[in-house]
């Protein structure tokens, strides 16, 4: 009789998935298509800069809360929308190649 050792199966098998995944084309263009997504995100202001005035303080922070509510609208809604489809276009033309561990 030999002894097997412990064997972690979930976290093996999800290591053999990622590293599996990275060789289709369809994954990294989504990868890289995704990648651009956030860049464009990180390059966003939050906030308005372009103050180029003196100003009341609460003229600043309506102005500031504008930008604010923008942003978040656009994260919530354009920007994860964007995401959604980068996934659904890239693992359906994945999934179309026959490769069925992309049911979306």
């Amino acid at each position: 009789m030999i002894k097997i050792p412990q064997h972690d199966y979930d976290k093996v098998f999800t290591k053999f998935c990622l590293r599996t995944l990275t060789r289709y084309d369809e994954i990294i263009r989504a990868q890289q298509e995704i990648r651009k997504e956030c860049n464009d995100v990180a390059a966003k202001d939050i906030y308005n800069p372009n103050v180029t005035k003196t100003m009341k303080v609460d003229e600043f922070k309506q102005i500031q809360t504008s930008s604010i509510t923008q942003t978040s609208y656009y994260l919530k809604e354009t920007w994860l929308n964007k995401l959604k489809e980068i996934i659904k276009t890239n693992f359906g033309q994945a999934e179309a190649k026959g490769l069925s561990a992309f049911n979306l």
